[in-house]
């Protein structure tokens, strides 16, 4: 996945003018919002796209990635920048990763690789409309994170313990690599009627971010690939529900 110039470009104004927007909001709502609640915390499932060299390494594979991990699993935690004086303005943090983090050796589809990710982000948000968690809240967020992803490709033909040393032995060959990057997103804050949960939070974001490190061997050999794309930018989507103190 190679993202010309042009798209570069148009990625930079977007992130400028969503900037400009976060500020402003941050201004005005400092006048004329707060926030009731003190905390919050959120579960649920997203949709992250894997970075360009990770898609460059399965593509070279004549592979492709096991379609339920593209689905990450979501915690996501905040509280009030003055909890004591609760404002309009939150921050927290969020915890990625998906089903082959947990498991890798969950079933393997034929002409298939498994793809896992774990990342951490931090957030922060500014309310551009709503007061209460009685009531739909839209917000602007900021989150800037840092993931580690993989891929794993099960090779090998021989299960006899004496050829486990050996390279014809069943096993994972896994690359790795590190990523930075930041979310423009906008969010949506439903209550809801439920017993566990009171609210449901609805993200939609844009991401600009680079691959810092890799890809790398298990033993954080760098693997020698200069023609690789390092940029990285998308979209991503997430559904939580949760409850807000």
């Amino acid at each position: 996945m190679v993202y010309s110039c042009k798209s570069s470009k148009r990625g930079l104004s977007f992130a400028l003018i969503f900037y400009a927007v976060f500020i402003f909001n941050f201004i005005i709502s400092g006048q004329v919002l707060a926030f009731a609640e003190t905390y919050s915390d959120f579960y649920g499932i997203g949709y992250f796209q894997p970075s360009s060299v990770m898609n460059k390494i399965v593509l070279d594979s004549g592979k492709s990635i096991f379609l339920p991990d593209y689905v990450t699993f979501l915690y996501s935690f905040s509280m009030n920048v003055n909890p004591k004086s609760p404002g309009f303005l939150e921050q927290g943090f969020t915890v990625k990763s998906n089903l082959a983090s947990f498991s890798p050796l969950f079933h393997i589809q034929d002409g298939t690789v498994r793809y896992s990710t774990f990342g951490l982000s931090y957030d922060i948000g500014a309310k551009l409309f709503g007061n209460s968690k009685k009531e739909t809240i839209y917000v602007l967020g900021l989150s800037v994170g840092v993931d580690i992803e993989s891929v794993n490709l099960f090779v090998g033909s021989s299960s006899s313990i004496s050829e486990f040393t050996n390279n014809d032995f069943k096993h994972f060959n896994s690359v790795s690599n590190m990523n930075i990057y930041t979310l423009f997103k906008f969010l949506i804050q439903m209550p809801i009627t439920n017993s566990y949960f009171s609210n449901i939070l609805i993200s939609i974001a844009y991401y600009l971010g680079a691959t810092a490190y890799g890809p790398f061997l298990p033993n954080f050999e760098l693997l020698q690939e200069p023609d690789l794309n390092r940029s990285m930018q998308g979209l991503s989507l997430s559904v939580m529900v949760g409850n807000v103190y």
